[in-house]
């Protein structure tokens, strides 16, 4: 890249000893080296070192970019006790002699090969001594984040009998923007003992015992000793290139090797991501929907990927993959010049009933300053199958309004609706409909593009009326109100209910029925009325508030009064009462009073204003009697008493005679035998006398007059 300094990592190992023959044991640490790798130096450094984060090219091993020939360098990997002893799995080992020279068990004290590839002059600036054999890795690289870490381990079989004598030493020689140190093209070592600026000798780690484990009589690894994991790191800028030099050699002498174990995938500058969840069907939600709604994991990058670069993650949660939710990859991979990539979660549509399922991808994101794990949480929905109903066909008045409700069951709202006789697009219109039948359709749309429909029927009956006319009716007390009910629809059904409006009326009553028939009285001289409430019970479309009046008037009251006793000879006045309209008597006369002079029943009608009838009946009894209004008791023998005649079949008669002063003078039970004109046994003086005589059943009449008794 024109205009960027680029800078060089050097890593350095210096061993003495003598190269021993070398026996193959079975080991859980494998090494392939050389040409037995068939490999570049790019394919080595890209395969078993690089990690996430970085972008490397001009790979070189010891200045050559092509295959692989010298057995100095390899890729190694540890398992079982040898993973557990190194704490690495796998990753490439430089060496000053053959990279298989590092497999166990320690039974050789001074292992070594001469490399015969030379010396390099930062290592040697590092030591203050001559080096030999170096393997030398070199390349330039771009970091997506700005720390850039590796983890490396080194042993040698200089431990422990060298230690101040053969300063065995390795280097990381880094070089780029930003970075002024004093080895070759500005570069600086980042290979340093932990927790110190000191550079990893061997004469600092004898100076540290524990930094490093003692390897005696080891079965894993040849070396005397091995440090512990070492991270290196230094702080870059995102994006830029660098340059890395990484060289470990033989210190003064070509005899004992030295090794340097690079863990794999753990060189990397990190790099950022970020990562939503997008559905591919963003009017059905967030959830990923069988049948309906695609969830893309959407990873995105802040700038465009230098090189490929790759996202891992694992799968979780209650839904299965294939069963569930299509078979998706392990990891994201950006290809250079990609800024974004995607995961699609895809349900697979079932038809059963799960209930809500998830799927989770734990994703590792190696970011600039750690590796931390993110939780991306999927759901998956169930498609509930759509449908809907407009409701129950139905009948309304004329004039009426109603509203018509579609209720949806299932499918991903919010729904669209549409009917066929409203702009309306919402789920409940209003619609007041001519007479006559009317059907309505309504189709509703979910988010899942799945349309369903359904009709209604809205029929605009006959309204039924009440037809009753007059809707008045007069009644007089007593009487039935006789209404027969009648509407503009056939088998139209009634009820009513009684509201009193004046008067005083008993005898109503709530009901049903085609015919109110009630006896209504009356219980004041004043007329009452009730209002009949009526309801019209049609096909559904019925009326209230319809209102029959009855007015109740009062009846005339006639009263003739008891039986009326006459005699013979003699008349009497009937009185029927006055304030009546209209009369009609038995006899034929239509005035108030008649004048009777002979016993029977008579029988009078009266009508009063309102056309009320009141009749009344009156017994006239003709007595039949002879009574005299003087006599003369002087005994003459002509009329000497005072004698009634004609009482013959009449019981109970009793008849008293009283003086002007009203005293009893005579009283008899059989006056048929007549008052001879004496009193207290002398004849009275002449004068006028009372009489009283009582007549009883069936007569029950008392009857006076006066006598006149002459000498």
């Amino acid at each position: 890249m024109a205009g960027v300094k680029n800078f060089t990592v050097k890593i350095i190992i210096f061993v003495a000893g003598i190269n021993l023959l070398w026996e193959p044991t079975a080991a859980q640490l494998t090494v392939t080296q050389g040409s037995d790798m068939g490999l570049t130096p790019e394919q080595l450094v890209r395969d078993h070192l690089v990690g996430k984060g970085v972008s490397m090219f001009n790979v070189t091993v010891n200045g050559s970019g092509g295959i692989i020939s010298k057995n100095n360098i390899g890729y190694f990997n540890a398992t079982g006790g040898a993973f557990t002893q190194l704490n690495m799995k796998g990753g490439i080992i430089m060496t000053t002699g053959k990279a298989d020279f590092a497999i166990g068990p320690n039974d050789k004290p001074s292992l070594g090969f001469r490399s015969n590839t030379g010396s390099d002059p930062d290592l040697e600036q590092l030591t203050g001594t001559v080096s030999n054999d170096a393997c030398i890795v070199e390349f330039d690289f771009i970091p997506q984040c700005d720390t850039l870490r590796f983890r490396y381990a080194f042993g040698s079989e200089e431990f422990r009998e060298f230690c101040g004598h053969i300063n065995d030493a390795f280097g990381f020689f880094l070089s780029g923007p930003g970075i002024h140190g004093v080895f070759s093209n500005n570069s600086i070592n980042i290979a340093h003992m932990p927790g110190s600026s000191e550079y990893v000798t061997i004469n600092n780690i004898c100076a540290d015992p524990s930094s490093a484990w003692d390897n005696k009589d080891g079965i894993f690894f040849q070396y005397d000793a091995i440090t512990y994991v070492y991270t290196a790191y230094y702080i870059i800028t995102p994006y830029m290139t660098y340059h890395l030099k990484m060289v470990v050699g033989d210190a003064a002498d070509q005899i004992y090797d030295s090794g340097v174990f690079l863990e794999i995938g753990s060189f990397s500058a990190g790099f950022d991501f970020n990562v939503r969840n997008v559905p591919m069907n963003p009017g059905a939600g967030i959830d990923a929907i069988e049948g309906c709604n695609d969830i893309a994991v959407e990873f995105s990058l802040p700038q465009v990927a230098k090189s490929e670069l790759t996202v891992d993650f694992t799968l979780e949660g209650t839904a299965i993959p294939g069963i569930d939710y299509s078979i998706v990859p392990s990891s994201m991979v950006f290809t250079a010049g990609q800024d974004t990539g995607r995961v699609i979660i895809h349900p697979i549509e079932d038809g059963l009933t799960e209930g809500n399922e998830t799927v989770i991808l734990k994703i590792l994101k190696k970011t600039c300053y750690d590796t931390i794990t993110i939780w991306d949480k999927i759901i998956i929905r169930d498609y509930i199958p759509l449908s809907v109903s407009a409701g129950n066909d139905r009948v309304i008045c004329p004039g009426d309004t109603t509203a018509l409700i579609a209720i949806t069951t299932g499918g991903v709202g919010p729904f669209s609706y549409s009917w066929n006789s409203s702009l309306s697009n919402d789920s409940i219109i209003r619609v007041s409909p001519s007479q006559g039948s009317h059907t309505y359709f309504v189709r509703v749309d979910d988010r899942c593009q799945i349309s369903v429909s359904d009709t209604i029927l809205v029929m605009v009956d006959t309204l039924a009326v009440l037809t009753n006319q007059p809707a008045e009716k007069t009644i007089c007390s007593g009487e039935k109100t006789g209404i027969e009910l009648t509407s503009n629809i056939t088998n139209a059904g009634f009820s009513w209910d009684p509201l009193p409006v004046s008067g005083s009326v008993t005898g109503y009553a709530s009901g049903t029925g085609k015919t109110i028939d009630q006896k209504l009285d009356l219980l004041s001289s004043t007329s009452g009325i009730i209002d009949y409430r009526i309801q019209v019970y049609g096909r559904g479309c019925d009326t209230t508030g319809s209102i029959i009046r009855v007015i109740v008037n009062p009846l005339p009251v006639v009263e003739l009064g008891d039986p009326v006793t006459i005699t013979s000879g003699s008349a009497t006045e009937l009185h029927a009462g006055s304030g009546f309209a209209r009369y009609r008597w038995s006899t034929g006369s239509n005035d108030s009073v008649i004048l009777i002079d002979q016993g029977g029943l008579y029988r009078v009608e009266v009508e009063n204003i309102f056309g009320c009838i009141d009749s009344d009946s009156v017994l006239v009894l003709e007595l039949g009697l002879n009574i005299p209004n003087a006599f003369t008791p002087n005994g003459d023998g002509l009329n000497d008493y005072f004698r009634v005649t004609g009482l013959e079949n009449k019981e109970n008669v009793i008849l008293q005679i009283f003086d002007r002063w009203g005293i009893l003078v005579f009283e008899t039970r059989k006056p048929e035998n007549g008052w001879d004109g004496t009193c207290m046994k002398k004849y009275c003086q002449p004068d006028t006398y009372i009489w009283i005589m009582k007549i009883g059943a069936p007569y029950n009449k008392t009857l006076k007059g006066t006598i006149t008794l002459l000498k």
